[in-house]
């Protein structure tokens, strides 16, 4: 989802500052001032991100790089990494913030499903008892015991039930189903009580919070021309005669 920002978007800019300068410096001064003002974008939606969301994770804020213009192509752009070579890429779970639409599933709950803990169509959600880091989200630790236990109790002999017509899957010190008529979750046995750790939920739709595009654009309606002007002053300073 990169958000370019190319010379013709900004030829009015242009053409008022070119008049006196020669072919060289105009080149250099136009990368310049495109690069200049996709780092100013790329800083403006991060500054969003950190006002429409709860407590943005440190991946999620540097997930927006700068692929910044050449000498032979004159496009700056902001982009969003899709790529991680651990967890999620953040341009999968930013999509629906950007765009609306519903939530993808995550690699722990698309596990739940394989292991049929997570109904089709549903998602787990933390419960009022998990395991939460700074940032509101469930600790990979704890995630990682769920898996383990859930997956290790696969034996359809060591379910047992956990309300009138239901089965639960239990292994260790956590179970999934319901509990004493509360809802569909998994729940962790703790001193002879139930804790809820995950809840299951119907998938959820986003409306769009974070307004990538518009503002990258309206950066380059705002800034772009001091850019280009100050980026010809460098360009006329620093010239050879």
């Amino acid at each position: 989802m990169p958000v370019e920002i190319q010379l013709h978007q900004n030829l009015d800019a242009v053409k008022r500052e070119i008049a006196d300068f020669s072919d060289r410096q105009v080149p250099f001064a136009i990368r310049l001032a495109l690069n200049a003002t996709a780092v100013d974008g790329r800083d403006r939606v991060r500054d969003e991100m950190t006002r429409v969301f709860d407590s943005p994770t440190r991946f999620t804020l540097n997930s927006l790089f700068v692929r910044f213009a050449g000498r032979d192509v004159p496009e700056a752009s902001v982009n969003i990494k899709d790529f991680a070579p651990k967890g999620t890429p953040a341009f999968k779970y930013l999509a629906p913030q950007i765009a609306g639409g519903e939530r993808r599933t995550k690699r722990f709950e698309r596990a739940l499903q394989a292991a049929g803990v997570l109904p089709s169509g549903m998602l787990a959600v933390p419960g009022s008892r998990a395991d939460l880091d700074a940032h509101g989200n469930m600790k990979g630790g704890q995630i990682t015991k769920i898996l383990s236990s859930l997956r290790a109790s696969s034996d359809p002999y060591q379910n047992r039930g956990a309300g009138p017509g239901r089965r639960t899957r239990r292994a260790d010190r956590y179970f999934a189903g319901q509990f004493n008529g509360g809802p569909d979750g998994i729940w962790q046995v703790k001193n002879d009580h139930a804790l809820p750790i995950m809840l299951f939920v119907d998938r959820a739709r986003y409306r769009p919070r974070l307004h990538f595009a518009e503002l990258v654009h309206d950066t380059v309606d705002t800034r772009f021309g001091d850019h280009f002007a100050a980026a010809l002053r460098r360009a006329h300073a620093t010239a050879r005669d």
